[in-house]
């Protein structure tokens, strides 16, 4: 496991060819944990914080986040797992429904 500084190490983030999302979940995550957009511009290695707000930090709205967490919650419930059309326990899953939608 690395170390907060090891992860906000220059050189560390400098090295890893990571896709664009990655950033921008990460620039969004720090967000919502409150640390400031010059810090995100910082730790993302950007020269500007322009660039930084328009192309990396994503807005989340509020429903959007309660959305999320009824979703979380509906597929924390237990599962019921039967044959599509037998009603029998499967042998094999492919996808497995919370039981309000099975």
């Amino acid at each position: 496991m690395l170390t907060t500084k090891q992860l906000f190490n220059g050189e560390y983030l400098k090295a890893r060819k990571l896709p664009v999302d990655v950033w921008c979940g990460l620039a969004t995550n720090l967000r919502a944990l409150s640390v400031d957009d010059l810090t995100i511009m910082e730790i993302l290695r950007h020269g500007d914080v322009a660039v930084t707000r328009a192309s990396y930090i994503k807005r989340v709205s509020e429903k959007s986040v309660e959305g999320m967490d009824k979703y979380a919650a509906e597929i924390a419930t237990p599962t019921k797992v039967t044959h599509p059309t037998k009603g029998k326990p499967a042998k094999s899953v492919d996808v497995v429904l919370p039981v309000s939608v099975a």
